[in-house]
């Protein structure tokens, strides 16, 4: 049974009007809870529900956004938005409180009087919806509100205007929709109840018109339509209408799992639950080429620093999943991504892992392109008439690439949000992983340790934001290092519950696990385990560097803390990266890139390197032999279905904290449960894919 909450609003002391909310988007079989921002323990209690409907309320999120209510609510709404992927209307101060929590404005109405009334609101011709909206009539609401959506948030969609409000009825992402009026009431509740109610806010002289008013014949039912195909479906999704089946995705459903589904987030629902995933996800070959288009070519994937093509003519092979990509520098120092195939045959152009050239030659039949990928020369060009001459025929660009902070990331998806906005609020993370580094022109990566594995990739992602494993899996580690040296580097995660570390989510499946509290407590330098030329580098330190200088150097050769995980493929733990590679459904490459820093001598540079070698050495081999057996488990037991990932999720442990983040103990499954959020969405998604093979303009 699916689970909702009515985050009622209003201190009206009368039923009748939660009842008739509850009556027009409460289905059969479905439990509905009712909670409220002025509840001691609302932050906790408003967890894990399938959907919420906000509505109700005497208050201003204007006036009162200062007020412990108000604040309340637009952490909710905040969190909501960044850690999950669930479906949230606002009717009246709720699409007000969500417009103002996602970076919209809510104000006085234009008229500056008080809306009490009916209203009629004209669909909006937005791409997709315009065929489902088209036919069905303008929707007739009731109005009663002093304040409104002046400015929806970036992004939104609007999809109705009336006469008064133009931002009558909008969505943001597909799964926050905001209706201005009120859907669920009908004639008798706006006569009987708001009218009297609100009496003393509307002019004497306006009264009999709106009594006149309020007789008027409603039609809210496309209003309700909506607002259920949301709460059922996860989404109305971006560019399809309501109940839209693609052909195409229904096809590729009724692959995976033998029956046709419709293509929504529910589709899914099967598979990934609140508290459990399904084995196949990471068995079924099907489900991981629909990964490969849907999870890595649909949303940014990290590809690499641009330390690592400092001059020009430099380039890296990268991958995009399973898609092999050149990364280049140009003469005039603009980055570029392009496929590794040739227009010709499909042959790679490029077969060497890095290095420096201007020309990529394909080696099959000689088809020369500079590194902007453009098509430069074909031996015996004669031979091709005027139909191959007017083809496109460069290496392919992926639809966007950007960079963050020295961070390279591309995507196939010309319709994906912008990286800032991907990255949200796990930029705060990566800005203070990049302080710890000296900044992000300090930054040099200095090649890599590289693990082959029989796994799925994402059993490498389940254990990035995994505190509970430490103790158990890295037990031979600890135990050496409490025997021989009396402690060390992480040994903190023996009573991780009781510790001082979090764990964030960061939204679109990024988290991070935070062991800055307890690693940097007193010193992190005398945690770690001894390294070779330890005493030496910190004779040198006591040599080079005042007293009141030394600690901060001996702890920048130390890691920087944290276990940030930039979903699907970027992991940054210490002071390394670790990139995964997913190559085939049961197995992975890992890739371990080592830092330097521009301005540190040799000898910090060198015991950070021997920091750097020190877990992939002595802890990868660990994890990667448990990833392997999870694989050999789930693939050898089929019918021993389920994957738990339920830790914490029923200990109120997990909640919205500081900047509208959720957080949790180290050990709580949260990591798997936001990120298979996000899996979920994309996988249910149905993008369009694109490379653009049209000639580069400088």
């Amino acid at each position: 049974m699916k689970k909702y909450a009515l985050i009622w609003c209003s201190e009206i002391p009368n039923d009748t009007l939660r009842e008739q909310l509850l009556d027009a988007f409460r289905a059969e079989g479905e439990h509905w809870d009712v909670l409220s921002p002025a509840d001691s323990d609302f932050g906790a209690r408003a967890q894990h529900y399938a959907g919420y409907v906000i509505s109700g309320s005497e208050k201003s999120v204007v006036d009162d956004v200062e007020t412990p209510f108000v604040k309340n609510l637009l952490a909710l709404l905040r969190g909501l938005y960044a850690q999950t992927a669930v479906p949230v209307l606002g009717i009246c101060f709720g699409a007000q409180a969500m417009a103002v929590a996602l970076g919209g404005r809510a104000g006085r109405n234009p008229s500056g009087e008080f809306r009490l009334g009916v209203e009629k609101i004209e669909w909006t011709p937005v791409a997709g919806f315009a065929e489902w909206l088209g036919s069905r009539p303008p929707a007739v609401l009731v109005e009663s509100h002093g304040e409104c959506v002046v400015e929806p948030p970036p992004g939104s969609v609007l999809l109705g205007s009336s006469a008064t409000i133009e931002t009558e009825i909008f969505l943001v992402g597909g799964r926050f929709l905001g209706v201005q009026g009120h859907p669920e009431l009908d004639n008798w509740a706006l006569q009987e109840i708001l009218l009297p109610l609100h009496r003393s806010l509307v002019r004497a002289d306006h009264w009999a018109a709106m009594e006149r008013e309020s007789k008027q014949p409603l039609q809210p039912e496309a209003v309700i339509a909506l607002g259920r195909q949301l709460l059922t479906a996860g989404s109305l999704g971006l560019g399809e209408g309501p109940a839209h089946v693609r052909p195409a995705a229904a096809h590729q459903l009724r692959e995976v799992f033998g029956t046709e589904i419709p293509m929504n987030a529910s589709a899914w629902d099967r598979l990934i639950q609140d508290d459990r995933v399904h084995r196949s996800i990471y068995t079924d070959d099907r489900i991981f080429a629909r990964e490969m288009n849907q999870v890595f070519a649909a949303t940014w994937v990290y590809l690499l620093h641009e330390s690592e093509i400092p001059e020009a003519n430099d380039f890296r092979r990268a991958w995009i999943g399973t898609r092999q990509v050149i990364v280049t520098r140009d003469d005039s120092g603009h980055i570029h991504v392009l496929s590794n195939r040739c227009s010709h045959r499909g042959a790679t152009v490029c077969r060497e892992h890095s290095g420096n050239v201007s020309i990529f030659t394909c080696p099959y039949h000689g088809w020369k392109y500079d590194n902007s990928g453009q098509l430069f020369a074909i031996p015996g060009k004669a031979a091709y008439g005027p139909a191959f001459k007017a083809r496109r025929l460069n290496l392919g660009r992926p639809a966007q690439v950007a960079s963050y902070r020295g961070f390279v990331f591309a995507t196939l998806n010309p319709e994906v949000e912008p990286l800032d906005a991907h990255l949200g609020h796990a930029k705060r993370f990566i800005d203070e992983w990049i302080g710890h580094q000296g900044g992000e022109n300090n930054i040099v990566i200095s090649g890599a340790q590289r693990f082959h594995m029989d796994c799925n990739w994402k059993m490498v992602f389940d254990n990035a934001g995994d505190g509970y494993h430490v103790p158990f899996s890295h037990q031979s580690l600890l135990q050496m290092t409490s025997e021989r040296y009396g402690g060390g580097d992480m040994a903190y995660f023996a009573q991780a519950d009781r510790s001082n570390m979090k764990l964030y989510a960061l939204g679109n499946g990024h988290t991070c696990v935070d062991q800055r509290p307890d690693m940097f407590s007193i010193s992190a330098w005398e945690q770690q385990r001894p390294q070779p030329g330890r005493e030496p580098f910190e004779r040198h330190v006591a040599a080079t560097v005042g007293p009141e200088s030394a600690k901060a150097v001996l702890e920048s050769a130390v890691g920087a803390g944290m276990n940030l995980n930039i979903f699907p493929n970027l992991l940054l733990i210490g002071n390394q990266l670790q990139v995964i590679q997913p190559l085939k459904v049961d197995e992975t490459a890992i890739h371990w890139y080592a830092t330097r820093r521009r301005d540190a001598d040799s000898e910090l540079n060198t015991i950070r390197m021997r920091t750097q070698e020190d877990f992939p050495i002595m802890g990868e081999v660990d994890d990667a032999t448990n990833f392997e057996e999870c694989q050999r488990g789930l693939t050898a037991s089929p019918e021993d279905e389920w994957i738990d990932i339920s830790r914490h999720s029923e200990t109120g442990k997990d909640i919205v904290g500081d900047q509208g983040l959720l957080t949790g103990p180290v050990t709580s499954e949260m990591h798997m449960r936001m990120y298979y959020t996000q899996w979920k969405r994309l996988m249910a998604a149905e993008p369009v894919l694109q490379i653009s093979k049209e000639d580069f303009k400088r």
